[in-house]
């Protein structure tokens, strides 16, 4: 999907810049509000409080939420594939992984957006380049994996299983979204989607959780509304507009940025020292990222004009 002609590409690549900014911060505040927060509550506050500060917006902007039961058809199947599946694997898997594995996990999506177009819609481009860069990328996430004690620890296996499989949800949602919604306002898209992930996460966290019955600290609460707020309702608005104007493969561009940046926060906040094997994994998926996305991603983020005088 290339750049709409009415749009600054400067603009995109700055909005590029905020997202990773914005997201960088959820691995560590997930950690922090998991200490005594179950995660599916905590995936209910910050869908609650998102889906909250996007409604005051569009009744400040005074826009109105769409009446149309296709949008709301396709914002549920959003919910489920980029909130309600990946926020609750990610959240439980953090209570046992630092959470700047998670991050490096976390910035696998776009693998697994080639591997899904390659193999289900088959209009990507399958090079020997690109087949190296998945190699590497799947590589890269199993030296992420072993570098810590999950090879003796059961459920530190299955806690990166979860983190694998929310990255697969992710690369399926960035996949649907840049298709589904066409041009329909993000703002719309942001709320509508927090909505219907809130009217899922919320009965599950009563019957699971009893969440009247918990004590979180002031840390964790802190943390989940800081999450909602700076990680989730204005990220996602940045999110669905770059969908549109950039598509998946371009958006997928600020992992380069937001997986350093998230673990010198986990660094900061949490103390985390991660082995050199999870920087030799960072790299290889990084990497990988490249390889298998380049040509897209340069595409995606030039106008039409720059492109024609890059191909004079």
């Amino acid at each position: 999907m290339t750049l709409r002609s009415n749009v600054n590409p400067k603009l995109e690549i700055v909005l590029l810049l905020v997202l990773a900014t914005m997201w960088a911060p959820a691995y560590a505040l997930i950690n922090i509000g998991v200490q005594t927060i179950p995660p599916l509550t905590l995936m209910s506050v910050r869908t609650v409080l998102a889906a909250l500060v996007l409604l005051i917006y569009m009744h400040v902007t005074k826009q109105s939420l769409p009446r149309s039961c296709a949008i709301w058809s396709r914002a549920l199947l959003q919910a489920l594939v980029y909130t309600v599946i990946p926020f609750t694997l990610i959240a439980w898997g953090s209570q046992y992984v630092p959470s700047g594995n998670v991050a490096i996990v976390q910035a696998a999506p776009p693998i697994f957006v080639f591997l899904l177009t390659a193999v289900f819609t088959r209009h990507e481009e399958t090079s020997l380049r690109r087949l190296l860069g998945v190699i590497l990328g799947l590589i890269g996430i199993c030296v992420v994996v072993f570098s810590s004690r999950a090879v003796s620890a059961d459920v530190e296996v299955l806690a990166y299983a979860a983190l694998i499989l929310a990255t697969v949800s992710y690369a399926l949602a960035a996949i649907l979204g840049s298709k589904a919604f066409g041009d329909t306002n993000p703002l719309i898209v942001a709320v509508c989607t927090m909505i219907m992930a809130s009217a899922i996460l919320v009965p599950a966290s009563l019957t699971v959780d009893m969440p009247a019955t918990l004590r979180p600290s002031w840390a964790s609460s802190i943390a989940a509304v800081t999450l909602a707020v700076v990680s989730t309702a204005i990220p996602f608005l940045i999110y669905f507009r770059l969908l549109r104007t950039i598509g998946a493969i371009g958006t997928s561009v600020q992992s380069y940025l937001r997986v350093p940046m998230a673990i010198a926060i986990g660094a900061m906040l949490l103390g985390e020292k991660l082995p050199a094997e999870s920087y030799a994994g960072m790299v290889l998926i990084l990497v990988s990222v490249y390889l298998t996305n380049v040509k897209r991603r340069t595409a995606a983020i030039l106008p039409d004009n720059a492109k024609t005088e890059t191909a004079k």
